[in-house]
């Protein structure tokens, strides 16, 4: 479990014995105790203990942070700046210290996009991959984008330069599930704050989504690079070959095997300790040729990853906690909830962020500092 969310748990005790135990469990933050319960429950039909509990461990943060805002732990609204600002500067150093390394080894680098190879991220933490960075870094460009159309002066600058600074990032790393949430991110923030009229929200959002990659393409080799991988992925998968050093196409595959996972036990799943090896040995099944060491056994797509998990109720678990903060629409939430939820519902669409600490954290924790867990003034942090 990370230290960020054991300091919240025991932020939330120390809150909990001043205050005489007064809980108040709203509830978007009980879909999330409800899911980790449901996970609990899932032990009595998952054969692999070891990754049933491996996962429990995982998930804590749907358990421990949910309780810590139900027991008023975390930052209340006037001082959710404070954290918003240290995600911004850890970003911009992680961005920067990754943008150095990828100037100084730029040859190397951009030959290993073309050979289906991650870009490196520079951070003070391994665990920290390049798809992990890049849904954080679209929804911190996307809430830097939002802040910055709020502010005036030398404030509103700084913001959308670092808005821009960190989509940058984001081209230069040829991260797609990143580029696919920065896109969605800013669409979703331009469309409700540009101080334009509808057609010229429209306008201005369909010019960044055909510009932003054009520009990419012709300055950026790593970005032309890993346009050339991307064809070359899907051509490999249509033609049924060997796929074994094939990014893009072994995630297709793994798709169809969780998918029929899925199928197999709808409403409960098969559990998701057994995830793991129902994926290595439904690759033998499939028509396609992948080597045993390159079998993916991660969906790489959060949806997929409830649906043969954790069935039906599992998904629709987790998609409520997603969604809360939609209903009821004249309900106040802070604004900055709308640059976070494109940028997670789709970067979970390319990855199961959920399954490693680092993502479930990030999930758990924006949604407690930005989304809708609890009663918000009208007047945004």
């Amino acid at each position: 479990m990370s230290i960020g969310v054991g300091w919240v748990a025991a932020a939330a005790l120390w809150v909990q014995l001043r205050s005489g135990w007064q809980l108040k469990l709203r509830w978007p933050p009980a879909l999330a105790v409800l899911l980790f319960s449901w996970y609990v429950l899932a032990g009595l039909w998952t054969d692999d203990s070891g990754r049933w509990l491996d996962h429990l461990r995982i998930q804590l943060p749907l358990l421990l942070i949910p309780l810590a805002a139900a027991a008023g732990a975390l930052p209340d609204r006037p001082h959710r700046h404070w954290p918003l600002a240290a995600f911004l500067l850890a970003l911009t150093a992680v961005s920067s210290a990754t943008l150095v390394h990828y100037l100084l080894n730029r040859p190397a680098l951009d030959a290993a996009v073309l050979q289906s190879k991650p870009m490196p991220i520079i951070s003070l933490t391994s665990d920290l991959s390049h798809i992990y960075y890049g849904v954080m870094a679209a929804a911190g460009s996307a809430l830097a984008l939002h802040y910055g159309l709020l502010q005036r002066g030398w404030s509103r600058a700084g913001l959308l330069g670092l808005a821009a600074f960190l989509g940058l990032c984001l081209h230069v790393f040829s991260i797609r599930t990143g580029l696919v949430a920065l896109y969605g991110a800013w669409a979703v923030v331009g469309w409700r704050y540009l101080p334009l009229g509808q057609w010229g929200r429209l306008a201005a959002i369909l010019a960044v989504l055909v510009l932003g990659p054009a520009l990419a393409y012709v300055g950026s080799s790593s970005f032309r690079n890993r346009i050339a991988n991307t064809g070359q992925d899907l051509q490999a998968w249509r033609s049924r070959g060997d796929l074994s050093h094939w990014s893009a196409a072994r995630r297709f595959v793994v798709w169809e095997i969780a998918l029929e996972l899925g199928f197999s036990s709808p409403l409960a799943g098969i559990g998701p300790g057994d995830v793991h090896d129902a994926l290595y040995y439904g690759h033998e099944k499939t028509r396609y040729q992948i080597a045993p060491e390159h079998r993916v056994v991660d969906p790489h797509n959060q949806y997929l990853s409830w649906w043969a998990g954790s069935g039906a109720a599992g998904l629709m678990l987790g998609l409520g906690i997603l969604l809360s903060g939609l209903w009821p629409r004249n309900r106040p939430r802070s604004p900055a909830f709308w640059a976070v939820l494109p940028a997670i519902l789709l970067g979970f669409c390319f990855e199961s962020m959920a399954e490693r600490q680092v993502g479930i954290s990030f999930w758990m924790w924006a949604w407690a500092l930005w989304g809708n867990w609890a009663p918000l003034p009208q007047a945004d942090a």
